[in-house]
């Protein structure tokens, strides 16, 4: 059951007296030391390392991309929450529940994200925020008279005595399961391995299957991707739903309670909401992000035979061409950079590039431009995964401005290897005091700009890895 308000304060009181801490009368978390995470609250530890770590699904409505960008019901409102808290946001996919509720009680996500509810889960396992929402099971087939021979369903009773075709191990499937349980309908449930639930819907559009049952978010995404689908038909009642946290946690969960309870009455709520459910380009758009069918430009290929120059994984350079062009090859910048790859006019010529050229020779020249950047950095910079910091900062600004921030560190005791340090100084470098320093050759640099590059990039090629497969 939900705990209640006037626990979680008694709890927060003794949290705050650590002494007593033991003889508050809690669960034990499943496989956590309950005295070392009392010391440590997870407010504490999200502050400490700045970061919100959390569990969600990837799917066409929790989380998943959207022309390059990473897009999601759940994503918008973990974004947001994480914006509250003033730290970063970091998303950790799992679509196997027991694999969510594993990472959360061994301290590694600090919230799992998705529609919860009395029923799918244990709440002897982890603990219920406050509701975040609501569903209910919808019968999705197909509309009017579309539907193959007599297996209209007016109502839930009509389900009695068929056979139900849903995706294993989903939310839809745990549902169904008490919902026809609570309706005494013999109705038997057919679990179709390996695949998602909106597969099963297109398989409906396309009449291979009469019918399945959808969460309603799901339904009302997918029928408005294909128009010849009717959703009208309830088969279970509301739940409210909610995000899960910890045994043990009530000082982080009266955190979450306290903003859910604010946030979801505002209008910045409602746009959300209307977002992805609302009759909007986005309903159709999540409806299209099955896996099999993610990808993120018409030059994925392309892209994955070039990186081996470089040994990158080649959605880091995807990553990194959406932040310089959005995968346009058109893209013209204010500074006259001009490709997908963004290069500017002298470097183009340097590496064989003019008006005539085509998209594959302009990445093929970027990926030049880099190999050559990484081959001087190698010298210096051991590491491959922190040298890679060092090189898309030095696409972005020029290799002479990461070079004087490598001295500036230097110089204040800082290690010139380690991009955390390095972009400390590169930050400075618009300051007269540092960029007239006689360790700096190429003066003044607005350091914000290669210092954001590398940090949107490498936070889109998190996405990119959770997201689309190798």
């Amino acid at each position: 059951m939900l705990k209640s308000f006037t626990f979680r304060m008694l709890v927060l009181i003794c949290v705050f007296n650590l002494p007593l801490i033991i003889s508050c009368n809690r669960t034990p978390e499943t496989s956590l030391n309950l005295l070392q995470l009392s010391k440590k609250p997870v407010v504490e530890q999200i502050k400490q390392r700045g970061k919100l770590i959390a569990v969600t699904q990837f799917n066409s409505v929790d989380y998943f991309l959207y022309h390059g960008e990473p897009a999601g019901y759940q994503f918008d409102l973990l974004k947001l929450f994480a914006k509250h808290l003033g730290v970063e946001l970091e998303i950790i996919v799992r679509n196997d529940l027991d694999e969510a509720i594993h990472l959360l009680n061994r301290g590694q996500a600090d919230l799992i994200a998705e529609d919860l509810f009395a029923g799918r889960v244990d709440t002897s396992r982890i603990d219920f925020t406050l509701p975040v929402g609501k569903s209910r099971l919808l019968i999705v087939q197909p509309s009017g008279n579309k539907c193959p021979g007599q297996l209209c369903i007016n109502s839930a009773i009509d389900l009695s005595g068929k056979t139900i075709p849903v995706a294993s191990e989903t939310t839809e499937y745990k549902r169904l399961e008490g919902t026809l349980i609570t309706l005494h309908l013999e109705s038997k449930i057919l679990e179709l391995e390996n695949t998602q639930q909106g597969e099963v819907i297109k398989l409906v559009a396309e009449k291979t299957i009469p019918f399945t049952v959808a969460d309603e978010k799901t339904a009302i995404i997918y029928a408005s991707r294909y128009p010849n689908l009717d959703i009208s038909v309830p088969l279970s009642r509301f739940q409210t739903t909610h995000w899960g946290i910890r045994k043990g946690a009530d000082a982080w969960g009266m955190l979450i309670d306290d903003w859910l309870g604010g946030f979801l009455n505002t209008n910045a709520a409602t746009l959300i909401y209307k977002k992805y459910f609302g009759p909007t380009k986005w309903r159709k758009a999540a409806a299209g992000s099955l896996v099999q069918n993610a990808r993120l430009s018409d030059y994925d290929l392309l892209l994955k035979k070039a990186t081996h120059k470089l040994g990158w994984d080649w959605r880091l350079l995807a990553a990194l061409i959406f932040q310089e062009s959005k995968f346009s090859h058109e893209a013209v910048s204010r500074k006259g950079a001009a490709g997908i790859m963004q290069l500017m006019p002298a470097t183009a010529i340097e590496y064989g590039i003019d008006s005539t050229s085509t998209t594959p020779q302009h990445i093929a020249a970027g990926i030049g431009l880099l190999y050559n950047i990484d081959r001087q950095l190698k010298h210096f910079v051991a590491d491959s995964t922190e040298r890679m910091k060092f090189v898309l900062a030095s696409y972005n600004v020029g290799i002479g401005h990461v070079f004087d921030a490598r001295r500036l560190a230097m110089k204040h005791g800082r290690n010139p290897d380690k991009w955390a340090e390095v972009e400390i100084y590169m930050l400075k470098k618009s300051e007269p005091a540092y960029y007239t320093d006689n360790v700096v050759y190429y003066g003044y640099c607005h350091g914000e700009e290669p210092t954001n590059f590398v940090k949107n990039i490498l936070k889109r090629y998190k996405h990119y890895q959770n997201l689309i497969g190798e």
